[in-house]
């Protein structure tokens, strides 16, 4: 039986985890060609080693694997709008071509160049077998993209399928209700959205239907009160 060190050496990829520093010095499939089939399509987000990236296909056809998030107020591309040959933020506008480098920003001049310095991390690609590879490691070490004999049959002689793992779902509906948790949270330490106190709860009493009363006739020799007959002598 593996260790909890030597487990860990193994399975753990994000970061610099040895395992994962590995793997980046391999080709990876990163999405389905359909996916990303037509130019300006919709961009597919797909988190590979931990990372969390954005697959897009531009005007021109170019494939890109890119950051995610948009280096100004950290929004995701994958909600971003794919023309003109870039994919741009639909946050503040910010746009990215294949390479990661800014083109456009409209909420600074162009003669500042503050859009020159701002890059997102890319990674080449190679489009083969029906899907998209990338290679995320050091740019001195890629390899030459390994043609297998089963990418060249012919596309109707071999079928690729993309599924999730049950315990990657776990893991995302578990951090989605931590992340409810943490924000309801917040809000109510920080006093936003705090609504009026409300009443403490009490259990209502078992309802108990009444025992009807029974009334009987009363003999009048029981009556107590006596009504005065009128004399003769009133009269």
């Amino acid at each position: 039986m593996l260790s909890a060190e030597e487990n860990q050496l193994l399975t753990h990829v994000t970061g610099d985890a040895p395992m994962g520093q590995m793997m980046r010095r391999y080709w990876v499939p990163a999405c389905l060609s359909e996916e990303v089939a037509e130019p300006d399509c919709t961009p597919v987000r797909t988190t590979i080693l931990g990372e969390r990236l954005v697959v897009f296909r531009d005007t021109n056809g170019t494939l890109a694997v890119v950051d995610e998030r948009c280096p100004h107020r950290l929004a995701s591309l994958a909600l971003g709008r794919n023309e003109e040959g870039g994919l741009r933020c639909i946050y503040h506008g910010w746009k990215f071509n294949t390479a990661g480098a800014c083109v456009d920003m409209p909420t600074e001049p162009g003669a500042f160049g503050f859009r020159d310095r701002m890059k997102l991390t890319s990674y080449p690609t190679h489009e083969a077998g029906g899907m998209v590879w990338t290679y995320m490691g050091p740019a001195a070490d890629m390899p030459t993209f390994p043609e297998y004999d089963w990418m060249k049959l012919p596309r109707n002689q071999y079928a690729v399928i993309k599924s999730a793992s049950p315990s990657t779902t776990r893991k995302r509906s578990k951090a989605r209700s931590t992340h409810r948790t943490r924000g309801s949270s917040i809000r109510a330490s920080s006093g936003i959205g705090r609504s009026a106190p409300k009443r403490r709860w009490t259990p209502r009493r078992k309802w108990k239907p009444r025992t009807p009363t029974t009334v009987s006739a009363m003999p009048p020799s029981a009556c107590r009160c006596r009504i005065p007959t009128p004399s003769a002598t009133s009269a």
